[in-house]
């Protein structure tokens, strides 16, 4: 039998009477907040730096010293390690993703201490951005890897982005399974088309037109795929969070168009999610090297106007261009990773992550600055020896709280919770009331609250 209890009657008296204040005792509160940073030091050769300790660190946020707390060194070898098959790290990850509520994160089965010394990587294919032929550039560059380079030590997990999140494999050590996933992909799935071509117009007039036309027809879906894209990239590193090591996303995508503040917030949370995590992303331009022709490509006709010869048209392209890989460097920037665009070797990639993920340090500090405010904090780590160069992620933004939350960020929980088919809540409320008059201008409003006993946590007391 389930047992309620009931948690007040509250009385509001419709008059204007005048109410004691009552003294209360002030109630102070102190917390620290833990953060952890992966730190990668090198000598002036490149060479990794292994025998540094707490004392060789010096660590400030937003200017201020902080004290190193712990500083651990991860290493990977490629051959002490046993292949590791099986795991069920990302189960349930397309469910949570669609889940906008942020649910919190299921424990897995698997723990840091179980994958330590190996490799955590993820193959996100956007295929929603890429056109067939990037697509297959991209698994062609994955299958190259998977057979010539991918060691026991490497955990591969394949994972599609379109309208929704889809892993293929999850994490394993089994270059076959590798392999099967990304024979599901190729050609068959990409689903972009090309970008108008705007210095092909038949006029300067004509040029604008059709650049504002397509950017209002295409603003509205891009900021839908967009807010999918960089969902699914914080549920994936939220759900890698609990693992205490240096991961990496391999992002393939073919750019990722925003104007101005649009999904602003999401890309905010992203980033967040991925620096508190430790997962490093490493967005890949399928496009590669992309040649910018004044009279337009074979794709359309040659156009007219002085812009074909005034230089504006091939200003539009590059602007174009480079406006879709400007979020692109944004993730690697801010997460510690590294933006491969203009390129058609993706090799490149692969090597700096298995690089940059074989030895690093794991510091941790506590804040002084214990204000939930959601700002960014800039982290500097230095190490006090001459000749060492150090690669860290810049900062992170702290957690907020009800008091520093303003007017958009709350009608941006509100709206999320209006389109979350499952509502959060920490714990399941019933409220009930009406009302009673007791004079012309005088109302009696009891409200029952009333709160499952299960709910509340008990503690038996001798």
């Amino acid at each position: 039998m389930k047992r309620y209890i009931a948690i007040v009657v509250i009385t509001v008296l419709a008059a204007t009477t005048a109410a004691t204040q009552e003294q209360r005792r002030p109630t102070f509160r102190s917390s620290r907040e833990l953060v952890s940073v992966d730190v990668v030091v090198r000598d002036r050769a490149g060479n990794i730096v292994r025998d540094l300790t707490t004392a060789d660190f010096e660590v400030r946020e937003d200017g201020k010293p902080q004290e190193v707390l712990g500083l651990t060194f991860q290493e990977v070898s490629d051959t002490a390690v046993q292949p590791l098959t099986t795991t069920e790290l990302l189960a349930g990850v397309g469910e949570r993703m669609a889940d906008t509520s942020s649910a919190p994160v299921e424990s897995k089965p698997l723990t840091a201490a179980d994958v330590a010394g190996r490799r955590l990587i993820v193959l996100l294919f956007d295929v929603s951005s890429m056109q067939p032929e990037d697509v297959q550039r991209a698994v062609d560059s994955a299958n190259k890897y998977v057979s010539e380079q991918m060691s026991p030590a490497d955990m591969i997990a394949v994972a599609t982005v379109s309208t929704t999140l889809d892993v293929l494999t999850d994490f394993t050590s089994d270059r076959t399974k590798v392999a099967a996933s990304l024979a599901q992909l190729g050609y068959t799935e990409g689903t972009a088309t090309p970008p108008p071509d705007a210095s092909t117009a038949a006029s300067d007039e004509a040029a604008a037109a059709a650049t504002d036309a397509a950017a209002a027809e295409a603003s509205e879906m891009d900021m839908f795929n967009n807010d999918v894209r960089l969902r699914a990239l914080r549920t994936l590193a939220e759900t890698l969070a609990p693992i205490e090591q240096k991961k990496a996303i391999l992002y393939f995508s073919a750019g990722v168009e925003r104007s101005g503040q649009d999904n602003q917030g999401e890309l905010r949370t992203a980033i967040n999610a991925a620096v508190l995590a430790h997962v490093s992303i490493y967005p890949v331009d399928t496009r590669g090297l992309q040649a910018v022709v004044p009279g337009g490509d074979a794709r359309q006709a040659s156009g007219r106007g002085q812009a074909l010869f005034s230089g504006r048209g091939v200003s539009r392209q590059f602007a174009q261009l480079a406006a879709s890989q400007d979020t692109l460097t944004s993730l690697a920037a801010d997460t510690g990773g590294r933006a491969f665009t203009d390129t058609n070797d993706f090799d490149e990639a692969f090597t700096r992550v298995v690089r940059d993920m074989s030895a690093y340090y794991l510091l941790g500090y506590s804040s002084t600055n214990n204000v939930k405010d959601g700002r960014f904090r800039r982290i500097q780590v230095r190490v006090k020896r001459d000749g060492h160069r150090v690669e860290a992620r810049a900062g992170y933004f702290a957690a907020r709280d009800f008091a520093h939350t303003n007017r958009g960020d709350r009608e941006t929980q509100l709206q999320e919770q209006l389109f979350s088919p499952v509502s959060a809540t920490d714990l399941p409320v019933m409220m009930n009331g009406g009302y009673f008059r007791l004079a012309a201008d005088r109302y009696y409003v009891p409200i029952a609250v009333a709160v499952p006993g299960y709910a509340v946590p008990m503690s038996e007391k001798e």
